[in-house]
């Protein structure tokens, strides 16, 4: 009962993770230093995320990377957009796809890879979720968020107190 209960924890978290990269879908990406030192850190888009807690997505580089398909390296993917109060840093074990290790779905996104242009896939091992909520712009609405959050009342209408 215990392990069944732990997949379905699991497939939730897998859940809000999906929901969250996909809603954001750009990330900066970083290939961990040691074990790919000429990788660079790049700006990507989002491609998918599968059941088993893949991240799909193309990157490019003006070297030719072909060398390193199929090799296994640490990466990260730090997601934020500007104008939300989240972000979220994924890490975990990705591989460089060859060709004929791409998904049928991703046929559109295949024409692109090239030398330059390649398809990664990173398995999420750790993932780091923060709301940090913004700012208030003066005293009234720092006080009036201050009392939302200490006093939370769900109500059906709005009430102003100052």
């Amino acid at each position: 009962m215990l392990y069944n209960d732990t997949i379905t924890e699991k497939g939730n978290h897998l859940k809000f993770l999906a929901e969250k990269i996909c809603e954001i879908r750009k990330a900066i990406f970083r290939a961990d230093v040691d074990t790919m030192q000429t990788l660079p850190n790049n700006l990507i888009n989002t491609l998918d995320v599968d059941e088993e807690g893949h991240v799909w997505f193309l990157t490019s580089s003006n070297d030719n990377y072909t060398r390193f398909s199929e090799k296994e390296f640490y990466a990260y993917l730090e997601y934020y957009q500007k104008g939300r109060d989240t972000r979220l840093l994924v890490s975990g074990v990705a591989t460089i796809q060859e060709d004929a290790l791409i998904p049928e779905k991703f046929s559109a996104q295949r024409a692109y890879t090239n030398g330059t242009t390649f398809m990664i896939k990173l398995k999420i091992m750790k993932a780091e979720y923060s709301y940090v909520p913004k700012k208030a712009g003066n005293w009234k609405e720092w006080i009036s968020h201050l009392w939302k959050r200490c006093w939370p009342i769900e109500t059906s209408g709005q009430y102003d107190l100052f």
